[in-house]
């Protein structure tokens, strides 16, 4: 019974589809080998993320850091996409639980309106979607 509840809960908070791939991936891939070296990098440091969120940085993937860092901003391209619908610029990007950054929208290959000195680093997962003009 115990199991059970434990994969009802998740299904209700994150769906079907991501509680499934949660739990094959800490049960069979799991985080990287170097991860305890990785993390040292991000634990709670401020950085950016082009075309966030994704899902190799989500708790109980292969590099799960969005639970560790202190501040997340997100650069999407447009304000209305397929895989996010309507979005706007603000203090709304969700990252993680209660951590909340700011939103851009900005072109991936200019971002010439973000102050560059204000972050410890920059994180990108299949980002050749949110540059408007790839080619």
């Amino acid at each position: 019974m115990q199991l059970f509840n434990g994969l009802i809960r998740p299904i209700k908070r994150y769906g079907f589809k991501y509680t499934i791939k949660r739990l094959y991936n800490k049960l069979f891939e799991g985080k990287i080998k170097q991860f305890s070296d990785i993390i040292e990098f991000f634990k709670d440091k401020e950085g950016i993320e082009i075309g966030g969120l994704s899902e190799v940085f989500r708790p109980f993937s292969y590099i799960p850091i969005y639970n560790h860092i202190k501040q997340l901003d997100g650069v999407n391209y447009s304000n209305n996409t397929i895989w996010e619908g309507h979005i706007s610029s603000g203090y709304n990007y969700n990252y993680y639980k209660n951590k909340f950054g700011t939103q851009y929208i900005l072109d991936a290959t200019d971002l010439s309106g973000i102050d560059s000195n204000k972050y410890d680093f920059l994180i990108s997962s299949n980002c050749l979607e949110h540059i408007a003009n790839p080619i």
